[in-house]
């Protein structure tokens, strides 16, 4: 009878294209995969049941991984890439570029796991309010942006005035798509009303709650 495996700690650097893959127990040596379901699928059932697969959150890119990784029952770690990074540092780990390779990545799973919030797929409504406030965010610096490459420059105020407002319309529309799906969540209103009480007692003055700490409560919320 073949014996069980011992579960093993795996980090994941991803990118568009493929995930280099490396085990903190040097249990395989560091690969590359093809970030494609099926490639990922065939790897992920080489690992040993209950194994632990950290990766940093990039953009959209590591979404198949890691909801591919939780439906066959690992645990999953979405790391903020600030935080490994951090740990990077502290542990005198600072490379020639501000990449983090997934052999750090699965040493930072391996020790600090215990501290962490295992991944959870989140519902239709938290990944349409995060794709909505990650454009928004980026609009919010094309925007400035634009007005600090044309800031000195006389006879472009039309046309920058111009490009600003055009901005600002469909930041709007953003806003009235985030409020929308906040409404038709009982979850996302709560955690809107609880953070609003916050802001109000910190004497923080905002037009409105900052929509990824909103995000940040509901995916708190929904992992308990």
């Amino acid at each position: 009878m073949k014996s069980a495996q011992r579960p093993l700690n795996i980090g994941a650097d991803v990118a568009k294209d493929e995930i280099v893959v490396a085990c903190a127990q040097q249990s395989f040596t560091r690969r590359k995969i093809a970030n494609t379901r099926c490639a990922l699928r065939a790897w992920l059932k080489t690992l040993p049941a209950d194994s632990r697969i950290g990766m940093e959150s990039t953009s959209t890119y590591h979404e198949p991984l890691a909801e591919l990784a939780h439906k066959l029952g690992f645990i999953v770690y979405v790391l903020n890439p600030k935080d490994v990074r951090h740990y990077a540092k502290g542990i005198g780990q600072r490379g020639k570029t501000d990449r983090v390779d997934a052999q750090l990545i699965a040493r930072f799973i391996a020790n600090e796991h215990p501290r962490l919030y295992p991944f959870l797929p989140p519902t239709p409504e938290q990944r349409q309010l995060d794709r909505l406030l990650k454009r928004r965010t980026k609009l919010t610096r094309i925007r400035g942006a634009l007005r600090q490459s044309l800031k000195g420059l006389n006879g472009f105020s039309s046309e920058l005035n111009s490009l600003v407002a055009r901005l600002d319309a469909l930041m709007k529309r953003i806003d009235a798509k985030v409020a929308t799906l906040i409404e038709a969540s009982p979850e996302s209103q709560e955690a809107c009303s609880r953070l609003s009480t916050l802001t109000k007692r910190s004497s923080i003055h905002s037009a409105s709650v900052n929509p990824h700490h909103l995000l940040r409560d509901l995916d708190m919320k929904h992992r308990i």
